[in-house]
């Protein structure tokens, strides 16, 4: 099992043609209450800001620090405020299923912009599934894709032509071509260890060619790895002999790392969740951004 670590949070400012960096500190009280101290004031009032900050694990306690910062950016006189956030949590809620059920991605979008966030930067945003922009609740979205990094990385482990898949109609982006059609349950099951979700009741891929020796599954995220594994399985049961799992995201919940890592001759995911063997990607695309908006 590898245990996750939460990277620090980045701040940098541009003042008057200058750039400047400054930390900040987030610890709880005794009664679990949220505490937010920026170290260095100096340089804020003015300031275009852009902050790097991960929302995940613990994304209800990072949101929740996100929105004391930015507040506290805003009460200290920043001119404008972007935040690069590597993951964005409940970006798989984009749907209401059944009455009653809010639409998280929209709230945490809304809350996010009425904070005082001018733009979000992420990578590979479930919901917008490829597009470079969109604005949700008022929140202007920055989405930058990874996959390019990804494949360069795979590319140092096997010189075998390869074909990508999708696992659904969801993942095309991220396809050669065509992907499997999934069919998911109307209905969501509350499981063994306490989770709600909806079950994948089929993945079908008898209309796909499949000729190449080296199959690479490409998904945006990987969470509990029901998908992956379905889709794995499909493509081993073919006879391909070399299959690899590809995600910019991967949360690999409920033992899926090693239940994924039996069926597959390699795994490729990137450093947005931190774990070992991750492909750095984060820190390129901070550079970049802050090359462009600083």
């Amino acid at each position: 099992m590898h245990a996750q670590h939460h990277p620090a949070t980045t701040i940098l400012l541009k003042r008057d043609e200058k750039q400047f960096e400054t930390t900040v500190a987030f610890n709880n009280f005794a009664d679990g209450d949220t505490h937010c101290l920026i170290e260095d004031t100096t340089h804020i009032r003015g300031a275009s800001v852009l902050v790097r900050h991960y929302l995940y694990p613990n994304q209800n306690e990072q949101i929740v620090r996100l929105l004391f910062l930015v507040a506290t950016l805003r009460d200290l006189g920043a001119r404008s405020i972007e935040v690069f956030a590597p993951y964005l949590p409940y970006a798989r809620q984009d749907k209401a299923h059944l009455p009653g059920e809010i639409i998280s991605s929209k709230l945490l979008c809304r809350i996010i912009h009425e904070s005082g966030v001018r733009v979000l930067h992420t990578i590979d945003c479930h919901f917008m599934k490829g597009a470079p922009e969109t604005t949700v609740e008022g929140l202007k979205i920055h989405n930058l894709l990874v996959q390019g990094m990804l494949v360069e990385h795979l590319e140092t482990i096997t010189n075998e032509p390869y074909h990508i898949i999708g696992p659904d109609a969801g993942s095309a982006y991220l396809a050669d071509g065509e992907t499997m059609k999934k069919a998911r349950s109307a209905h969501y099951d509350k499981h063994a260890d306490g989770s709600i979700r909806r079950s994948v009741d089929t993945l079908d891929d008898k209309h796909l060619t499949i000729t190449d020796k080296t199959i690479v599954i490409a998904d945006d995220m990987i969470s509990t790895g029901g998908t992956m594994i379905r889709a794995l399985e499909n493509v081993k049961e073919r006879g391909v002999p070399n299959v690899y799992a590809m995600t910019s995201h991967g949360l690999f919940l409920q033992e899926s790392f090693e239940k994924i890592a039996v069926l597959t001759t390699g795994m490729i995911y990137s450093d947005t969740i931190a774990r070992e063997g991750a492909v750095p990607v984060v820190d390129a695309v901070f550079e970049e951004i802050a090359n462009h908006q600083l």
